[in-house]
């Protein structure tokens, strides 16, 4: 039987205050609001500057797929 009052070196570590778990996911979600931004700036900078509609239909294929995929990791990483 385990003994609930013994102090291990796990329990320890996660206790330290000022410490915190890295993230699974940070980069992922740091990625896609890459992805969404530069949709974002290339959709604008095709829609002002007078460059063929399908340039500008492409940046925003990519803001919403961007856009899509962040609502999917944070529901998948709730």
């Amino acid at each position: 039987m385990t003994d609930p009052y013994r102090i291990d070196d796990a329990a320890s570590a996660r206790a330290v205050p000022g410490t915190r778990r890295p993230r699974p996911g940070r980069r992922l979600r740091a990625t896609l609001w890459g992805v969404i931004v530069v949709g974002l700036v290339g959709n604008g900078v095709t829609s002002l500057g007078g460059f063929h509609p399908a340039v500008s239909l492409c940046f925003g294929l990519v803001t919403v797929s961007g856009i899509i995929a962040l609502i999917v990791h944070h529901v998948r990483s709730r």
